[in-house]
């Protein structure tokens, strides 16, 4: 279940680690716009994070990119990038880039929003290894494409 905490402090997110155990006490449970259930939390007192036994969490093994359904969610997924990224903004203002991934035979594009995006074009090259934790996959007017969102981790080697 996603858990959000609205306005965390600096010493609220230098805890969160991988591994680490967490209680909550209190917060709102919504539903996100795909229906999915939602942990909101606007109180960060009602968190408390245990780092006593944290172990280093081995990465979570990624998807073949042919493997990858419309729908798909919560992909973990490493490919090359293929091109050079694109930086470009839809009428609603919103930015955005997309990049075309292979691992293998199979290229798929990938499309970052907003920050994302914009760290993309600064820092992403062709021939260097992208990983993604928690992307989703869905049709667009170009077939399937791989779409990242804020809660996204991305790796760039």
């Amino acid at each position: 279940q996603r858990v959000l905490i609205w306005n965390p402090s600096d010493q609220i997110l230098s805890k969160l680690k991988e591994g680490a155990a967490v209680e909550i006490y209190g917060g709102t449970i919504k539903k996100d716009f795909n229906g999915e259930t939602e942990l909101h939390i606007n109180n960060e007192n009602g968190v408390k994070i245990d780092l006593e036994d944290v172990k280093e969490v081995a990465g979570k093994k990624a998807t073949r990119l042919f493997e990858i359904k419309n729908e798909d969610s919560d992909l973990t997924l490493e490919g090359i990038i293929e091109n050079e990224p694109d930086l470009a903004t839809t009428q609603t203002g919103r930015r955005y880039c997309r990049v075309l991934i292979r691992d293998q035979e199979t290229i798929m594009p990938i499309v970052f929003w907003n920050e994302k995006a914009v760290k993309i074009k600064q820092s992403a090259r062709p021939g260097m290894l992208l990983r993604v934790d928690g992307c989703s996959a869905r049709y667009g007017l170009n077939g399937l494409e791989l779409s990242v969102n804020r809660w996204s981790k991305v790796t760039l080697r």
